[in-house]
């Protein structure tokens, strides 16, 4: 078989994938949900490309240095109640308890978010002027997206998303309209006032969708607390924390080693572009998390599910990606002129995406199987492999060296998180096996 023979059936065995993955999100109106957190994270990040293309690399340094250290810090603040809306609502089958548990958990992400903020404002000076004084700023919009992430996976646990699903879309438009004007207008300051203005009206338009069934008072369903509410959520924020970490540990670890902002604005750049590739890949694990829980006692069901989706998802990825490597140059020479020296590091960083997708699928296979302590160490274990890499080569060989400690710590990551999950799957295949053919009483 000749070369080209095989690059045509690996083409078209991954045109299958990414349309047979696109065909059982449209089915499952998963799609909406999809959309829906593209048009709210895009949002930040076309904020985030407005500004690079209005300031230099300088002033884009600081706000990536803020987006970056809001994004770890979101975690906390969130208490992991986003990611609790999805699994106890969709447990939930009556419509007032299910509109009491999104009022607890919304109570408890905003009572987070605003004391992270608070804490924020007073450890802020560990970072260089002036970043403290726009982290400051911005730290209170840790409490507004901490409620609206937990809205939107409240119509997610409830497979509605596509009630929101447009209504979204059409105002993050008008949202992204309000912050590029308020960045031409007004430069960083703009970008502050712009951002909390989208957030707030983001949270607004959620929480209307919600309407009467949202209620703040009465008991928690299902014999839940708060405690053990904060219980469930710390686990699964412990493990996004170290993972968010990692995620934003290229830009702490070059202000950490004092680079210059011109490197950090270059690499910020880069790095956003890789975050932007992964939106929609990256969100369908999370799509199919409740299916995943559904299909439990059904271990083949659960291998098969993994496959179709996952594969659609890394086909995805890796068409995006390709696609990165084969524009940047021409787009960036085009748009963004100053940030000519991004896009070697944009080639070093594109090789830790299909990495990526493995780990976050196979996370998402551990959570359901109850395995959350799995991926907080797994986490740990990437976050070190990055961390203590990236002190040695970002001192040597600057953002260059950082890129490559990202790429080798996703590297590490995705072996391990597929080796743990797939011995996961097969205890419970093995258990589901023994129940067979234990003979019944």
């Amino acid at each position: 078989m000749s070369p080209a023979d095989v690059l045509s059936r690996s083409a078209g065995g991954l045109r299958q994938r990414v349309a047979g993955a696109a065909a059982a999100l449209r089915n499952s109106g998963a799609l909406h949900y999809i959309v829906a957190l593209f048009s709210v994270q895009g949002l930040a990040y076309l904020t985030q490309f407005t500004i690079a293309r209005v300031a230099g690399p300088a002033d884009f340094a600081v706000v990536r240095t803020v987006e970056s250290t809001l994004n770890v810090l979101l975690v906390v603040a969130s208490l992991g109640m986003p990611m609790l809306a999805v699994t106890t609502i969709a447990a939930l089958r009556d419509e007032r308890a299910q509109g009491r548990m999104v009022g607890a958990l919304l109570a408890i992400s905003m009572c987070g978010g605003f004391a992270v903020a608070l804490i924020t404002n007073f450890g802020a000076g560990f970072l260089n002027p002036p970043t403290p004084g726009y982290l400051r700023a911005m730290a209170w919009i840790m409490a507004i997206t901490a409620a609206s992430r937990t809205c939107l996976n409240y119509f997610q646990g409830r497979q509605l998303v596509q009630r929101v699903a447009g209504y979204s879309v059409l105002l993050s438009i008008i949202s992204l309209a309000i912050v590029v004007l308020a960045v031409y207008s007004g430069g960083l300051r703009g970008w502050v006032v712009g951002r909390y203005v989208s957030e707030l009206l983001f949270l607004g338009m959620m929480m209307r969708a919600i309407g009467p069934e949202l209620r703040f008072t009465g008991a928690i369903p299902s014999g839940q607390s708060v405690r053990t509410l904060l219980s469930a959520g710390s686990g699964i924020a412990a493990s996004l924390l170290v993972r968010t970490a990692g995620d934003n540990a290229g830009i702490l670890l070059l202000n950490a080693a004092g680079a210059d902002k011109l490197s950090i604005g270059y690499f910020g750049l880069s790095s956003l572009v890789l975050v932007a590739i992964l939106i929609v890949p990256g969100a369908i694990p999370s799509v199919a998390l409740p299916r995943l829980v559904a299909r439990l006692d059904d271990p083949q069901a659960v291998r098969s599910l993994v496959g179709r989706v996952g594969g659609g998802a890394l086909g995805a990825s890796v068409l995006l990606a390709v696609a990165a490597a084969v524009l940047a140059q021409p787009l960036t020479a085009l748009l963004l002129p100053k940030y000519g020296p991004a896009v070697p590091l944009l080639y070093v960083l594109l090789l830790a995406v299909p990495f990526r997708l493995a780990s976050s699928m196979s996370g998402m296979v551990l959570v359901a199987c109850g395995r959350v302590r799995y991926t907080v160490w797994i986490n740990v274990l990437a976050l070190i492999v990055t961390g203590s890499l990236g002190v040695v080569l970002t001192r040597s060989q600057g953002a260059t060296g950082t890129a490559f400690s990202v790429v080798v710590g996703e590297v590490v990551s995705a072996m391990v998180y597929v080796f743990a999950a797939s011995r996961s799957l097969r205890g419970r295949m093995s258990a589901s096996d023994r129940r067979e053919a234990t003979p019944a009483n």
